[in-house]
């Protein structure tokens, strides 16, 4: 992975599997950005975690629901890191609830992670790849 430049959606918690798959891939030589929109507080802890493995690292807060964060990941993520080679669509939510208490607001915002952020997050991954 010497060289690759790797995009980890979800990757700001300490105890997440989006931060064992970005220090795994910058334990390979990858650089990564990681990104995440509700675990701000452990952006600096992933990026220093990352750069002490001697790879460069940045974080892109951004919301993977949206089809328009997610092209402006890639693109910050590739201008930040000198390209893109390796997109992994990390980020997910879950929803404890009963089924019957679930509001269609709630489920709009599972779909629009677990389905939307990761349909989007490729398909602007991929389009900027191809180029």
């Amino acid at each position: 992975m010497a060289g690759k430049v790797a995009l980890v959606t979800g990757a700001a918690r300490e105890r997440s599997i989006g931060r064992g798959i970005a220090l795994a891939l910058a334990r390979r030589g990858a650089d990564v950005a990681v990104n995440d929109v509700a675990h701000t507080h452990d952006c600096a802890q992933r990026v220093a975690e990352i750069e002490a493995l001697g790879r460069r690292a940045a974080f892109i807060h951004g919301d993977v629901s949206d089809p328009d964060e997610c092209a402006r990941l890639v693109t910050e993520a590739a201008e930040l890191l000198g390209g893109l080679d390796i997109f992994c669509a990390n980020a997910g939510v879950a929803h404890w609830e009963e089924l019957v208490d679930v509001s269609p607001q709630t489920f709009a915002h599972i779909v629009g992670v677990n389905l939307h952020g990761v349909f989007f997050g490729c398909q602007a991954a991929a389009e900027h790849m191809r180029r």
